[in-house]
């Protein structure tokens, strides 16, 4: 697999991780639809530290990287 095939694949990961994570009931559901939480997805790369997190909003768009 390409560096590029695996990286839509680890994304696609954690949008369905994240989405799976906003609908947990009873406690995180909740905290989400009254948007006094959030569920954001991270992706770590290993070879040079960097987090990028990740909003799941239709599409993956990165909110920060550090």
């Amino acid at each position: 697999m390409s560096k590029e095939g695996n990286d839509a694949f680890v994304k696609g990961s954690c949008a369905a991780t994240v989405a799976q994570l906003k609908s947990a009931k009873p406690i995180v559901a909740k905290a989400v639809s009254e948007r006094t939480a959030k569920v954001v997805g991270g992706i770590y790369n290993l070879q040079d530290g960097v987090v990028e997190l990740l909003a799941w909003c239709g599409r993956d768009q990165a909110l920060t990287r550090t």
